[in-house]
């Protein structure tokens, strides 16, 4: 039976530092899905002190939220880049209220450099692309036995590679 719910907020700073937080109250929502665009955060952090705070709000720092139970451990919920980091003080204690995007770099800057051969395996495909991103991938049963229908040959950002391959069968990508 699970029980004592914990969680652990480790923000890996552009400067080298890692902050790790387990003793504030955090309000914290996310929203999946499949869309293109990368999924985003939102999590405030509740009574840190200003020191801890301004190192903390550093454009480029990587956010990793991790939730369970002391019984069952703690699993990452979500993984991401801050883009934005602000104080709040809607009442008496200040917080930290931060936007976060998951997958935002692979996103942004991978590029992709191969040539796939009509017939190849979609999913043999995307596992390429996903890898030059530096990403994990799942497929749905559907995806996972199709073929491309084309021959590709592309040096491109990463995300225009995986739309050229699925695009032709009918298929979608999402991060």
């Amino acid at each position: 039976m699970a029980y004592g719910r914990q969680f652990e907020i480790t923000v890996n700073c552009t400067d080298g530092e890692t902050i790790h937080i387990t003793d504030v109250d955090v309000d914290f929502s996310s929203v999946r899905d499949d869309e293109k665009e990368p999924n985003e955060a939102d999590l405030t952090l509740w009574g840190l002190t200003p020191q801890t705070q301004n190192a903390i709000a550093q454009a480029g720092s990587t956010v990793s939220v991790a939730a369970g139970y002391i019984d069952e451990g703690m699993f990452t919920l979500f993984q991401g880049e801050l883009i934005s980091a602000v104080t709040i003080k809607p009442n008496e204690v200040y917080g930290l209220k931060m936007k976060i995007y998951e997958a935002l770099i692979p996103f942004r800057a991978s590029v992709t450099s191969r040539t796939f051969r009509k017939g190849q395996s979609l999913k043999d495909a995307v596992l390429q692309v996903a890898s030059d991103m530096g990403l994990g991938c799942q497929f749905s049963k559907s995806a996972s036995s199709l073929t491309l229908a084309k021959s590709v040959s592309a040096a491109a950002l990463s995300r225009d590679v995986l739309t050229s391959l699925c695009k032709p069968v009918n298929a979608n990508w999402s991060l």
